[in-house]
């Protein structure tokens, strides 16, 4: 289990750190990067049993072009911030790939060779990411 003091720790070493990672969405692979902050612990069941789960919150903020052209036709038609957001976490693939990616930059904090398990709390879109998407020409 992930302690408070724990969760200061990582989130002060991971404050400036943007992650990239591969995701395919739509099926397409693209490039993106994401910053994390663990915001605390869960209780969850897995295969019958319970397990502690570290809660994260997710902040994309930047991608490749392609990426941003999708998201631009997305958020034209959905003409709101959260709602491509909702459409994001409503793809499987790029959940799973994204928790993926978590879980193996979190298992640099694991003792003892521990499995992590985590689930995403909140996925938000950067501001000037979100503006970036509004001005992309597609």
């Amino acid at each position: 289990m992930i302690t408070e003091k724990d969760q200061i720790f990582i989130n002060n070493f991971l404050k400036n750190e943007v992650i990239e990672f591969k995701s395919e969405v739509v099926g397409g692979n693209f490039m993106l990067d994401y910053k994390m902050k663990l915001v605390g612990t869960k209780k969850m069941i897995s295969v019958g049993d319970y397990y502690d789960y570290i809660l994260v919150d997710v902040q994309i903020v930047d991608s490749e072009e392609r990426f941003k052209k999708l998201l631009n036709v997305l958020t034209t038609y959905m003409k709101d911030k959260e709602k491509t957001v909702l459409w994001l976490r409503s793809e499987y693939l790029f959940m799973v790939s994204l928790g993926q990616s978590i879980r193996e930059n979190l298992l640099t904090f694991a003792s003892g060779g521990k499995s992590v398990r985590v689930t995403i709390n909140e996925l938000t879109l950067s501001d000037q990411f979100y503006e970036d998407i509004k001005n992309t020409e597609v």
